[in-house]
């Protein structure tokens, strides 16, 4: 009786087994699609924030941002804050693991 159960039991695990494994790759292809077209939605972001900085060179005001790592220090310079702190942090990153350049150990000032 135990044998039939146990029999029972497994027939019925592996294909739904099965089934998931297949539901898997789906799902994996749907997340690499996802992945896709968040890129292209960053870029196109990046290159909005570009144009903009090219517009607002000419204002009133610029930041400098800071990152130190180690007794090095990386600057980042922009009329956008978040454009500042993105220089200061790829160049940390370019020197340095991303472990260590974080966006919130990032210091700012206006001028």
């Amino acid at each position: 009786m135990k044998k039939i159960i146990l029999i029972t039991a497994l027939a019925f695990s592996v294909p739904s087994w099965a089934f998931s494994q297949g539901n898997h790759e789906a799902r994996i292809a749907s997340l690499e699609q996802q992945v896709r077209l968040l890129s292209k939605q960053i870029k196109y972001l990046e290159r909005q924030i570009a144009l903009q900085d090219d517009v607002n060179e000419s204002g009133d005001h610029m930041y400098q941002c800071k990152i130190r790592v180690f007794g090095e220090q990386y600057t980042g310079r922009s009329a956008n804050r978040g454009s500042a702190v993105t220089k200061a942090v790829d160049a940390c990153t370019d020197a340095q693991e991303d472990m260590f350049c974080r966006p919130d150990s990032v210091q700012c000032q206006k001028y």
